[in-house]
């Protein structure tokens, strides 16, 4: 079976990427805005911090570690909101799944939506400046997410990514 990636539109704050797979249509859209420190705890990682040695990263924000803050400063933008639809059904990711991921990069060079064969699931794929995450979600609902920092792992060069074996 074959798909088609169109890439619909990106505007500063929020986009849309659409796939078709299995008969289906699957979009996937997001929204991001301006991460205000005013209100969120910010505390700084020092060296001898085992996460800090981990990944590289310097703040714990809201007391996860905040990925995209590894160059040392103060995240400018977040992401506010996460949807797959597949055929219309919207699956909306819970905060918990992106919360910790600072300065995204849902340009088309650097993100990419991956679905089965089946349009059953959907393999989202960013790669920011500091690190890559990755999402699997499932038409029932599920989401699964991994991160991986750089440059340990930059997931567009990973060959053994196969979103038709997700989950099979």
């Amino acid at each position: 079976m074959v798909f088609a990636i169109f890439f619909l539109f990106q505007l500063p704050n929020e986009g849309q990427f659409v796939v078709q797979a299995g008969g289906k249509e699957i979009k996937f859209s997001y929204t991001t805005g301006t991460f205000d420190p005013e209100q969120n705890s910010i505390s700084p990682l020092l060296e001898g911090d085992p996460r800090y040695a981990q990944n590289g990263t310097v703040f714990v924000i809201n007391g996860l570690i905040g990925y995209g803050t590894d160059l040392h400063h103060v995240p400018e933008r977040q992401i506010e909101g996460m949807t797959v639809s597949f055929n219309g059904r919207a699956v909306t990711l819970e905060r918990k799944f992106y919360s910790d991921c600072f300065e995204p990069n849902f340009s088309a060079d650097s993100f990419s939506v991956k679905p089965t064969i089946d349009g059953e699931k959907v393999l989202l794929v960013m790669e920011a400046n500091t690190y890559s995450a990755l999402w699997i979600v499932t038409e029932a609902g599920q989401v699964t997410r991994f991160i991986f920092p750089l440059p340990d792992c930059s997931v567009f060069n990973l060959d053994c990514l196969n979103a038709a074996n997700i989950g099979q």
